[in-house]
């Protein structure tokens, strides 16, 4: 399934890492985060999303497919998270408080339905996050947007409009109070994909707002930081580059980042 320039010992890994992420694919096309962590047998919209990207990459297009018709799915059928959405978004408008817990969830149980326990479940990055890996999947497919997506598209859509420089739990569960980079650097890249994929101007000109938002808070460090109460430096702010390109390639301030993470959080093995 794999092809290029690697060796073939990269080849079969590659081509192994793909099995077990379709071995582990559900029927109805859910992904499971981690089989081997309790807390984590949950489909997080974020960690599905980037495992459906990767397939995408890899030409594994029709369990990509199955994951977006199975979030779809879930925005429709199951625990009325749609009608969550649609709720909320016009509860903000309305300048009405909300919670924390009253808020649509990050994971779900790989049926489709949300599952309430004291786990920190309101993450706006999986949100764009998918936004972003559907457009991804269609634009590797060479596919259009079906109709059936064009709702859900764009009630995720005015969700992010609506809360995406708002404070939520970061991509580790922690610090709710908080606007983190990473998940502004997620919120750009679902509402510019929403905006491409609808042609509508106004969340265009929103993702640009949230650009503006994270780069902003910033410049002044020389390299991307943790979130709005903290200037740590955090290996999630990588996603500003890559995948969600918030952040050109060749701009210091992501040079500046990734020289930061190398000289701080290189551990033997990996990253904290």
């Amino acid at each position: 399934m794999i092809h290029g320039d690697g060796g073939d010992a990269i080849v079969a890994l590659a081509d192994a890492s793909v099995a077990r992420l379709t071995s582990l694919q559900g029927a109805n096309g859910a992904f499971v985060a981690s089989p081997d962590f309790g807390e984590y047998q949950y489909c997080w919209l974020r960690d599905s999303s980037f495992i459906a990207y990767a397939l995408d990459r890899a030409g594994a297009h029709d369990s990509s497919g199955r994951y977006h018709a199975w979030v779809v799915r879930t925005l429709d059928e199951h625990g009325g998270i749609g009608e969550l959405i649609d709720r909320v978004v016009e509860r903000r408008r309305a300048g009405k408080p909300l919670e924390p817990t009253e808020m649509p969830p990050a994971r779900f149980t790989l049926d489709g339905h949300t599952s309430v326990d004291d786990w920190p479940n309101y993450q706006i990055d999986g949100y764009g996050a998918w936004l972003w890996g559907l457009e991804q999947h269609l634009t590797l497919r060479g596919a259009p947007l079906d109709d059936a997506y064009i709702a859900p598209v764009a009630r995720v859509g005015r969700y992010l409009d609506a809360f995406g420089l708002e404070p939520c739990f970061d991509v580790w569960e922690e610090n709710g109070a908080s606007v983190h980079t990473s998940t502004l650097a997620a919120v750009y890249a679902g509402l510019a994909a929403a905006g491409r994929l609808l042609a509508d101007q106004r969340l265009l000109d929103r993702a640009e707002d949230v650009r503006a938002c994270a780069l902003d808070a910033s410049r002044d460090h020389g390299r991307l930081k943790k979130s709005s109460s903290s200037d740590a430096v955090d290996a999630s702010t990588l996603w500003c580059g890559v995948p969600f390109s918030l952040v050109p390639a060749e701009d210091p301030l992501l040079a500046g980042t990734a020289s930061a993470i190398e000289e701080e959080l290189l551990l033997d093995g990996g990253v904290r």
